[in-house]
This record gives C-alpha cells, structure tokens and sequence, in this order.
C-alpha cells in the first residue's frame, strides 16, 4: 500500500492529506478484510499513518490480527559522526544556512545518513506508533524498535506467524487486547518516552473504533485529560541533568514513576 510522505508534502497545501490518508489506509484493510472473510490476519505497517491507520482496522474488524512494523532504519554514519538521524540533519540544515557548514558537505552527509530500508531512525510517528502497537499489545515483545535489516525481526516476523495462528483458534481478538487499561498504559508509555504528540491524535481515533465496546473515544478523552493533569517533571539542579523523573497519576490514583535516561548530546563536529 502506497500513500502520500509526511516529510514530502510539507510546506504546502498537500500537508492537508496525510492525516486523511489514515482513515484511507484503515478503510483498505477493512475492505480487503470483509471482501475475503479472513479468520485472522498480519499486519506490516511502516511510516506514521499506516500504524494507526491498521490499528484503528483490527479495532474495527475485531477478527485475531497481529502487528508487525517495518521497523526503524539504521543509523548513518559520516566521518566522527557515528549515528546521524533525520533530527541530525534538520539540525545540519540550520548550520548550512548559518554558514557554519559549507552545502557540499551537507550533501555529502545527507547521502550518508538514511542509509537502507526501514522507517526514519528518530521518534517520530512511525516509531513512536510502532512502540504503541508493542505497548498495546498487538506486537510480541521486542518488535517496536527491531531494526528492519535486522534479524531479530526476522525472528519476530517467524514467530508472529506461529502466533496469528494460536490466536484464531483461542479467538483472541484486538478488542478483547486493546482494552480500556491498554489504552491508558499506552499513554503512559507515550509520555514517559517523550514520543511524538501525533500519539494525542491516534490513541483517541483507536478507541473510537470500540466506541460500542466500552472503549470508546469519550472515555479515553478523559483518560488523556487526566493523567496529562498529573503529569510532573522533576529535574536534578545542577546543569547537564541526565535524568528525568515523569510521575504520572492514574485515574485510579496510583502514582508511577517512570525514570527516563537521557544521554547527554555533546556538539557535532563535522
């Protein structure tokens, strides 16, 4: 399935359609789903839109479905630069325009740092979602962040094909999986790894498929509402904090801490 790049379309009026693009790509599950009256099925999302998108698909068709993302590419490498992402260069494009980086280099650079298949090594929508997935429960363990080229997701994809098969004879379905405390420990998760806020738009659009189960986008609105309320950040003083603590309360009342380390970003030198 094809569709329309976030990071293509933007600048213009066409950064309108990739939002829209998620309810296509649910749609196209759905109508390939109930057109050959599958018993389960396999999903393999990539980029931003087509994991929700194919969440918010199994939610709605509720037949056994398992996720398996495509997976992050590997990190580029250029020179003493030894993992380049895609917030790298955005960062490389300001240097250029400052003149502290020469557009030769920048080209030279650019060509090193998507070097192969798989999403965009940063966390942006598609790793995010593809974490969610995992945190929902709709991936085995480990599947989020597997690198695309890389054999534990071989792995992965061998073993979630034995699994999808226990699942239709178990009729272990997505609803039955992504159910009101999955959602709400999927914002946890989504909070705590400081993921992308295009989470904010997907979560709710997945409930909502279950609005007539009890999961509906109502309840996980005030989910968000509440535990986005509770949520502190506690920062060590001194300069050059490694460590994030996120305390979000639960509806319930429960308080969980999360300890988040943050590497330290020395200056890229080029």
């Amino acid at each position: 399935m094809r569709r329309n790049s976030d990071g293509i379309c933007q600048g213009h009026k066409g950064m309108s359609y990739p939002l829209p693009s998620r309810e296509l790509i649910a749609d196209s599950a759905e109508y390939m789903i109930e057109a050959h009256q599958f018993d389960g099925m396999v999903m393999l999302p990539g980029c931003d839109k087509i994991v929700p998108g194919m969440l918010m698909a199994a939610m709605r068709l509720n037949i056994p479905a398992i996720v398996i993302p495509g997976g992050p590419m590997l990190p580029g490498k250029y020179k003493d630069m030894e993992a380049i992402t895609l917030t790298d260069m955005r960062e490389l494009i300001g240097r250029t325009q400052t003149g502290r980086l020469t557009e030769d280099e920048l080209m030279k650079i650019e060509e090193a740092a998507l070097p192969g298949v798989g999403t965009c090594s940063m966390l942006g929508t598609a790793n995010t979602m593809s974490c969610l997935a995992e945190a929902l429960g709709m991936s085995l363990p480990g599947c989020g962040l597997a690198h695309a080229v890389s054999a534990k997701k071989r792995r992965i994809a061998k073993q979630s094909g034995r699994r999808i098969v226990a699942m239709v004879k178990e009729d272990l379905t997505p609803r039955k999986i992504m159910t009101r405390e999955a959602l709400r420990n999927a914002i946890r998760v989504s909070m705590a790894m400081g993921a992308s806020t295009n989470s904010t738009l997907h979560l709710p659009a997945i409930a909502h498929e279950a609005v007539e189960h009890g999961t509906g986008a109502r309840g996980l609105r005030s989910i968000c509402e509440r535990v986005l309320q509770n949520v502190m950040y506690d920062l060590p003083e001194h300069e050059g904090a490694s460590t994030v603590v996120v305390r979000a309360t639960d509806i319930t009342g429960e308080t969980t801490p999360v300890i988040a380390s943050i590497p330290e970003q020395p200056e890229m030198s080029v």
